[in-house]
Order: structure tokens, then sequence, then C-alpha cells
């Protein structure tokens, strides 16, 4: 799996850092030296743009395992390679919720930052989720939770803020600023309130935390919707219901993930083609050289219009 440096281009690998002593590891309680940067390693890409709008590039080296969105982060399996790297951070930061449980399923507590619970999970879900945690953002997915978090703006500016808070706990010499986060998440609060109140339907939630902060109706049928965020199989009941709603106009807009995509979602989103219903794609990462913050905008840009659309019509 490509390891790689907030910000670098494809090719521009940064080798994994030198084995510390287990003094250094230590790093939630011991502040580094002046000029001392901190290694921080992150789940995907998004996290690791996250933090590098927080921390300078001249405090830490940020490292995300997955990067490029050729891969489905919820069936990965990291390498000997990365956990060697997750190992030597001082800083880890994952979605949590079970979706990035891999890389922290053994790792210590203390040096992660997560903006879900740490359930450690294999997929397979049922409705076993832990709630028991510090890190509660007031969603109600029934007894579910949407592993999607980082489309939802509060929960990605609580990360950013506990990012500053540890790295200057860690090193107080770093320069930390929430300023420049908290500016590019309200210009998506907006973007995402200026959406036209339409009925979505998803062939998988990724888009749940979207929805709720816009004038989005969610539509999409609920025995597929409690089976897609259980990470398990739709029946072909919940196919066949789905696909009726689009047929009988309850539906204004699909919203398709490409990433995940199986032959029976596909077939989804061509039946809603077929009766001239928009689909829009959201995406589960961003693509090799995009960065999260636009990602994040362009999944909104496209919402709107695809809404715009039903509204003109």
């Amino acid at each position: 799996m490509v390891m790689a440096a907030a910000g670098c281009s494809p090719g521009n690998e940064n080798p994994a850092p030198e084995s510390t002593s287990s003094t250094e590891q230590s790093s939630t309680t011991q502040a580094k030296e002046t000029g001392d940067k901190l290694n921080i390693v992150t789940s995907t890409q998004i996290w690791a743009d996250v933090v590098d709008m927080v921390v300078s590039d001249q405090d830490a080296d940020i490292r995300a395992i997955i990067v490029g969105d050729s891969i489905d982060p919820h069936s990965f399996e990291p390498t000997a390679a990365d956990m060697a790297l997750a190992k030597e951070a001082d800083l880890i930061v994952v979605g949590g919720g079970g979706y990035d449980s891999w890389l922290y399923r053994n790792m210590d507590e203390s040096v992660i930052i997560h903006a879900l619970p740490l359930t450690v999970h294999d997929h397979d879900h049922g409705d076993d989720h832990d709630h028991g945690d510090d890190h509660e953002h007031g969603h109600d997915h029934g007894d579910l939770v949407n592993e999607h978090i980082w489309y939802d703006p509060h929960a990605v500016e609580e990360v950013g803020t506990e990012v500053a808070e540890r790295v200057s706990a860690l090193r107080p010499d770093a320069k930390v600023d929430t300023g420049k986060l908290e500016e590019k998440l309200s210009a998506l609060e907006s973007k995402m309130d200026s959406i036209p109140a339409v009925r979505v339907a998803q062939t998988e939630p990724i888009a749940d935390y979207i929805v709720e902060h816009s004038p989005l109706t969610e539509a999409t049928p609920e025995g597929y919707r409690t089976a897609t965020l259980k990470e398990s199989e739709p029946s072909a009941a919940d196919y066949a219901a789905f696909t009726e709603a689009l047929k009988n106009g309850e539906i204004d807009v699909l919203i398709f993930n490409p990433q995940t995509a199986t032959d029976a979602t596909e077939r989804l989103r061509d039946e809603a083609r077929g009766h001239g219903i928009p689909v829009v794609e959201v995406f589960e990462t961003p693509s090799r050289n995009e960065n999260f913050f636009d990602f994040f905008s362009g999944a909104v840009e496209r919402l709107k219009t695809g809404a715009d659309q039903v509204k003109k019509n």
C-alpha cells in the first residue's frame, strides 16, 4: 500500500521514519525537543489533509496509509510496513467507528485521535456498536453508527481542534492554527444549506451527514437502508422495494458510491437513469491528487447540481 505525505504528488513517497526509543514513543506524556518533528500517521488522506491544515509542515511529518480512490477502505488490509509506520507514530488520526479499525486495533489508545468511538469489528456489525465514548456528535441513526464521519463538518472541526491541542502538548513550540480549517468548514456548511430540498436515496449511506446538514430528505427504502448501514447485503425484497420507489417517482436524486459498487447497485443506478432520475456520485476517499476539502466541496456541488436539475424540471 502506498504511504505518502499529505500534499505529495504520486511518486514522492516518504520513507518510513527511523525507529525511536521507547522513551520517545511515550510522546503523549513527554514533550518533544524544540525542532524535533512529530510523526503523525492517518488512516486515509482525508485525515492527513485535515492535520496538514492545522499543523505546520515544519513541525510534523504527516503520513496517510490509504491514498487515492482505487481501494475500498472497508476491506483494506494493512501491510507489515504500514503497521510499523503506525507503531512509530507520535499521533494516529482515524475516523473510528470500526471503519479504519485495521489501523488502531492493536495500538495504544493514548496516541489516537478519533471522530467516532474506537469500535473494533470486521464489518459484520449487527447492532453492537459501542457508544460509550467522549466523542459523540449527536446524530440519530437508530442503533447504528454511520462511519462516513468525514462528511460531518462539526466532527472534522472537533478532530482538527484536538490535533492542535495534542500537538501543542507534545511540542509546545509547534505552530498550530485551526482558523483556516474553521473557515473551510463554514464555507462547506453554507454550500450544503444552499442545496434545494429534494428526496434522495443512496446505494450506500455515504452521504448521510451531508443530508443531515442540508435541506435534503432521506428517501432510501427502510429495509435497504438498514441493511447497508449494517454493511450487510440487502435482500431481494429490499432491492425490489428500491426499484419500485425509483419507478413510482418517490426518489428525486440517487446517490451512488462508485468505490463500493456492486452489480446490484449498478443496476439501481441504471434503473434511476432509465427513469430520468439524476445520479450523483459520492466517493469514500479523494483521488490521488485531490485535496480532501476540494473532494468534499465537489460532492456537495454535484448534489446541488442534481437537486437543481430536479427543481427545474
